[in-house]
């Protein structure tokens, strides 16, 4: 699974916000798209809002230790600077290697690499965000078989150290899927995660670090994403849903408080997958629920529902 989607036969991402999916915003100056066509090479091309047009390719970084697995563009919504992150696995899966690079204006230049992800490379335990206030970058990854991910910050001096995001591990597993979520015009920033043994979890960054994390369940399938979250964008609560054995479960954290347990049970439908979309100006939360467990029945059912803010 991947951030960024499938086009022309490679992976694209593309960024013009400071929203963390994939899209372009014709608006902004200027457009930037990023995707790879074969196993390691990047491409990139600019859009130029005064001619209405996108730029002819140009080569991007280069993947490390196998096939492109996936891309993360990310734009700052303060200064609009850029980070890409290029997550590479290797043939047999076991090795992944993470390269980040900073947009100096005309290219890409490597800030930093890493292979520390465990023999359950073949995921995508990494993910990038800017903080919507400072225009600091965030970068959450690996962790290897410690149970502990790792993350730097960027801000306007570059870089820092890497450094360990919970003072207690939550889990001595290895990690699946890792995404950051973000709040329109704020700092607020919180990282949900899956585990190889279905663990799902969350925390909250406070300012320079995590807070420990909060255990929430069990994942219903460990091959799916089967948690999401959103901030809502006014009152700063943040909404995680999950799909689980039992049904649908979420929780609510009231702004800059630490990750609650499981606040009640939504649906009773085993969906598998999941994912979401924050209203901007609103507290309403869009999820969406893909089924893929349903006891020999059709295994395609797609189901919407809206956090209305309560």
């Amino acid at each position: 699974e991947s951030d960024a989607g499938q086009a022309d036969g490679g992976l694209v991402e593309a960024s013009s916000d400071g929203a963390t999916e994939a899209g372009v915003d014709a608006s902004a100056e200027p457009g930037m798209v990023v995707y790879a066509t074969d196993d390691q090479q990047t491409h990139v091309r600019r859009y130029d809002p005064t001619t209405h047009a996108w730029t002819d390719a140009i080569d991007g970084p280069k993947g490390e230790g196998g096939r492109i697995r996936a891309l993360m563009l990310r734009r700052s919504p303060v200064d609009g600077s850029r980070v890409l992150a290029i997550y590479s696995v290797a043939a047999d899966k076991t090795i992944g290697t993470l390269r980040v690079f900073d947009w100096n204006g005309t290219s890409f230049v490597e800030a930093f690499r890493t292979n520390d992800f465990g023999n359950r490379a073949g995921y995508r335990p990494v993910d990038v965000a800017f903080m919507r206030a400072s225009g600091r970058a965030v970068v959450v990854y690996g962790g290897g078989d410690q149970g502990n991910p790792h993350f730097r910050v960027r801000d306007a001096s570059g870089w820092g150290s890497e450094c360990t995001a919970f003072a207690t591990a939550p889990t001595k597993d290895w990690f699946d899927y890792f995404e950051l979520h973000g709040r329109d015009g704020s700092d607020d920033l919180a990282f949900t995660y899956q585990s190889n043994t279905r663990q799902l979890g969350a925390a909250r960054f406070a300012g320079e670090s995590f807070d420990n994390a909060t255990v929430l369940g069990t994942a219903i399938e460990d091959d799916n994403r089967s948690i999401a979250a959103a901030f809502e964008q006014t009152s700063g609560d943040f909404v995680i849903v999950w799909a689980s054995e039992t049904g649908i479960q979420y929780s609510v954290t009231s702004a800059g408080q630490r990750i609650a347990a499981k606040t009640g049970t939504g649906l009773p439908t085993k969906n598998g997958f999941v994912t979401a979309a924050a209203q901007p100006g609103t507290d309403r939360i869009a999820f969406a629920f893909m089924e893929i467990e349903c006891s020999g029945q059709n295994c395609d059912d797609l189901s919407t529902v809206m956090w209305n803010g309560s």
